[in-house]
């Protein structure tokens, strides 16, 4: 049951609403996607994050740029 102390929240469907109008309109079927991937190198000495772009491109799938890198040493 619910605490009689708390009211119960008035909610409205936004998301339904807002993915029937704005999904649809940002959904891409062709490059460039924009998307990014995430690759871990775990190592005894660190942990190694790289964010890389993701954009379709032939010259970016061959070599992908990183987006952002952090490493986090272990010892």
């Amino acid at each position: 049951g619910r605490r009689p102390e708390r009211r119960a929240r008035f909610r409205l469907p936004v998301r339904k609403i807002y993915t029937q109008l704005f999904s649809p309109g940002s959904a891409t079927y062709s490059p460039p996607f924009f998307k990014s991937f995430l690759r871990l190198d775990v190592t005894p000495e660190a942990v190694r994050l790289r964010c890389f772009a993701a954009t379709g491109n032939r010259a970016q799938e061959i070599d992908p740029p990183v987006e952002d890198e952090v490493t986090i040493p272990l010892v």
